[in-house]
């Protein structure tokens, strides 16, 4: 293997990272927001805004978009990236010592282990604390590609979505095509505040 296919796959390992990170993102922040503080955001805010209103809208689907895109990107990371670490992590377990027969599969199991860490550190856990920290931040950078994943895959997503639901009534579970669309007490009273500042619903009316 060349010093530059080493170099591409360790960049290819760090783009499918972030990617893996933005499909992370949008899965915790598109979830973690309100309706009402997504509508009020896109009437008054720009394009990033209405794009997180669309992805809101959807969100069943972009959940389930979200998913293939973490599979796709954990698994061609692993397939890029195991056999690169592997190399380079080979000429030191040598030196160390190692017996030659144990050198390849300990290189692999290092490099696995190496690689499924990183993964789950930059590409998971720090883009869900994040998503969760701030959502309606992190949705407007995300909400875009995630967007635009979903329609490139949608007749992958329909065909998952189809037989987990499929699996679902056969289970005697009748599935839901979307999220719940009831508002919750939370965003029930935030909506009366919105309304009580903007003069459309009465002061009295409001505090009750």
């Amino acid at each position: 293997m060349s010093a530059i296919s080493i170099v591409l796959s360790l960049l290819g390992f760090v783009l499918l990272t972030l990617g893996t990170a933005v499909f992370v993102a949008a899965e915790f922040s598109l979830t973690a927001l309100e309706r009402s503080t997504v509508d009020a955001n896109a009437r008054t805010g720009g394009s990033r805004d209405r794009m997180v209103q669309r992805a809101h809208r959807t969100l069943s689907f972009q959940l389930s978009g979200a998913q293939i895109g973490i599979s796709i990107t954990t698994l061609i990371t692993g397939y890029l990236a195991e056999p690169v670490i592997a190399r380079l992590l080979a000429p030191a377990l040598d030196a160390a010592g190692l017996p030659a027969g144990w050198v390849e599969g300990s290189a692999l199991a290092l490099a696995l282990l190496i690689a499924t860490s990183v993964s789950m550190v930059f590409g998971e856990l720090v883009a869900q604390y994040l998503a969760v920290a701030v959502p309606l931040s992190t949705a407007r950078v995300v909400a875009g590609p995630q967007v635009l994943f979903s329609a490139a895959f949608t007749p992958l997503i329909r065909l998952t979505n189809g037989v987990a639901n499929w699996v679902l009534k056969r289970f005697g579970f009748e599935p839901a095509d979307e999220l719940s669309s009831a508002r919750s007490p939370k965003e029930l009273i935030s909506l009366v505040r919105t309304s009580a500042q903007q003069g459309s619903l009465d002061q009295a009316t409001a505090i009750l």
